[in-house]
């Protein structure tokens, strides 16, 4: 696990450098140019802890290159009678996406703050057992590499729907979740 923790490491750090290390004219014309694309999405689907994935998302393109702010929250489990983690991540991503078309579809990565919190189990029976599920902790924050994948059909300029697929690979618990989800704003 260490050595594919360590080679996709540095596959990030190999993609990161070829995207920031472009030629200066390249950010420069980027810097002049209008945005192609501007939008918000937001969804409710599946987490790979078991139960409940949301997710939302600022997108913004310049041609075929996407700037993301994402976050999510990723529920372990509804049952309040098991330990239940509630994990959330808050990222900023870079990559890549198809230009002005009903069909888009985008891939970026990025990184991310995970914070979170573990809730104990509820105790059905308190004189027996004790007092349960009073308590739980904060999940120490970390950081987290955020992964995402977004594919939508766009019927009018303004408005579209699909799928917004996600993932963060960090210390405290990876995740990943598929969401579906509606988008707004200035599509192509």
């Amino acid at each position: 696990m260490k050595n594919f923790i360590h080679t996709f490491s540095l596959s990030i750090f190999v993609i990161a450098a070829t995207v920031f290390m472009s030629p200066i004219s390249t950010h420069a014309q980027l810097a002049e140019k209008q945005p192609t694309g501007v939008w918000v999405n937001g969804g409710l689907g599946l987490s790979s802890l078991g139960s409940v994935g949301l997710s939302a998302n600022l997108s913004v393109q310049y041609g075929e290159i996407l700037f993301s702010m994402r976050t999510t929250r990723n529920i372990e489990s509804l049952d309040v009678f098991t330990r239940n983690i509630v994990l959330n991540d808050s990222g900023l991503l870079i990559g890549f996406a198809t230009e002005k078309s009903e069909l888009h579809s985008s891939v970026a990565i990025g990184v991310a703050l995970v914070t979170g919190y573990q809730f104990e189990p509820l105790n059905p029976f308190p004189l027996v057992f004790g007092n349960g599920g009073e308590e739980g902790h904060d999940i120490t924050s970390k950081i987290g590499i955020p992964i995402e994948a977004q594919f939508f059909l766009r019927p009018s300029s303004f408005l579209g729907f699909g799928v917004y697929m996600y993932a963060d690979i960090n210390t405290v618990e990876s995740f990943a979740g598929i969401t579906l989800s509606l988008q707004l704003g200035k599509l192509r």
